[in-house]
């Protein structure tokens, strides 16, 4: 199946588009963090999401990614501030954290 309709890509499969949004976010100073999953998200003075790892990102803003379709996590404060610091679409709502920390 074809992922078709993405900004500036007529068509493209899956594993293609990942390589290529790959190479093109090492030209910026990113870390690139591969195989980690999130065991859960808590709120404090930062947004803080351990991973299965055993490590911990902490932000003051996190994209959630869910997949294909926008879903609701449900969590404190996701309607309040969707469209405030929530957002559901990392490559339309991602220039609005440009020069910010985030996690995705």
């Amino acid at each position: 199946l074809a992922i078709e309709n993405f900004i500036s890509v007529k068509a493209t499969e899956g594993p293609k588009l990942v390589a290529q949004l790959e190479e093109h976010v090492k030209e910026y100073d990113v870390d690139i963090m591969k195989g980690q999953r999130a065991a859960g998200i808590t709120r404090g003075d930062y947004i803080e999401v351990p991973l299965e790892s055993g490590a911990t990102l902490k932000a003051k803003s996190v994209i959630m990614a869910t997949g294909a379709r926008w879903r609701n996590m449900n969590v404190p404060g996701e309607q309040e501030y969707k469209g405030k610091g929530v957002a559901y679409c990392p490559h339309c709502d991602g220039p609005l954290f440009k020069g910010k920390p985030v996690a995705v």
